[in-house]
């Protein structure tokens, strides 16, 4: 009995695994739908699996957000 349940939960494991990969696989996909249509310069370094790019734009979440931190730089 108590290796049925064990079984059982392994299987539940397993199915939630795959379920949250095929979420971030989903999402992933959205991700580069949007960076397709509004900041295409960068995709190709989502593609690669840079992971500066998801700080990038966690921290600048829009092109003009980029833009306006490129010209403080510039000025300053």
């Amino acid at each position: 009995m108590a290796e049925t349940i064990a079984v059982t939960e392994e299987k539940m494991l397993n199915n939630m695994i795959h379920s949250l990969m095929k979420q971030r696989t989903m999402k992933k996909n959205q991700l580069e739908k949007v960076l397709y249509q509004t900041f295409s310069e960068i995709l190709k370094d989502v593609s690669n699996g840079s992971n500066w790019v998801y700080t990038l734009l966690s921290k600048y979440p829009s092109a003009a957000s980029v833009k306006s931190e490129d010209e403080w730089f510039t000025v300053n």
